[in-house]
């Protein structure tokens, strides 16, 4: 047949600017965004109707910097980065600067912590559950919950039972493929998860991505380990 050429347009247009506010983390649930800023403002905020040409953006969790549970107008976080809505409707918050996991109910308007014991690490339920600095959360279809825990360097996974464990990463930093705790991860900062339960891992000071396998197989899908750019 005949040969055809494409173009394609792509238009960016800014939806909302909150003020002082940075955005930091982001998810999509329906026709509405519900997103996170850190700076002055640490808050989750939604934008509403983002297919529709008139959209309404709000601030629905989070007074001021620090930490409260509580009414979403009074709850406060620090430096929340990732967020993901669970299979509950749930809100799960990586409050990174708190070394928590938050959740944000956004029918009853209330914050509550999930996992935030004092101290850096810890496995087992939720209650005596420890992260230090988590960065991201991806969420499966079977509400696991996964942590990008990143000074502890761990791949960590909440089951929907609430127990905690390390699904990749032996806690010191550095680079080693392998299965559960005998690889090693570099400050990961990103995650996200598959229809099959694989977790994909934005490893940050190893420059790679990573690929954990429900079973805990932990490999090397992209980069070499040296900071660059090149295709390949």
């Amino acid at each position: 047949g005949p040969i055809f050429n494409y173009t394609w347009i792509s238009t960016v247009s800014t939806i909302v600017i909150p003020g002082s506010a940075i955005p930091a983390g982001i998810t999509i649930v329906g026709d509405k965004i519900y997103f996170s800023t850190v700076g002055d403002r640490c808050q989750i905020w939604t934008v509403s109707n983002i297919y529709g040409s008139t959209h309404t953006f709000k601030k629905v969790a989070g007074a001021a910097e620090g930490y409260l549970d509580g009414n979403a107008w009074d709850a406060r976080f620090r430096t929340p980065r990732g967020i993901e809505m669970d299979k509950n409707g749930i809100l799960i918050i990586a409050d990174t600067y708190n070394h928590k996991i938050r959740r944000f109910n956004p029918n009853n308007l209330m914050v509550n912590t999930m996992i935030g014991n004092p101290g850096r690490f810890a496995d087992g339920n939720t209650s005596i559950a420890k992260v230090y600095h988590p960065n991201d959360i991806a969420i499966d279809a079977l509400n696991n919950i996964y942590i990008a825990d990143m000074w502890n360097h761990r791949i960590r996974k909440v089951s929907p039972s609430g127990i905690v464990s390390t699904l990749g990463g032996s806690g010191v930093k550095g680079f080693a493929d392998g299965t559960g705790t005998t690889a090693r991860f570099n400050n990961p900062t990103g995650v996200a998860v598959d229809a099959s339960g694989n977790v994909y891992v934005a490893d940050y000071y190893g420059h790679r991505i990573r690929k954990v396998t429900p079973s805990g197989t932990v490999s090397t899908l992209a980069g070499d380990g040296t900071a660059g750019y090149r295709d390949g």
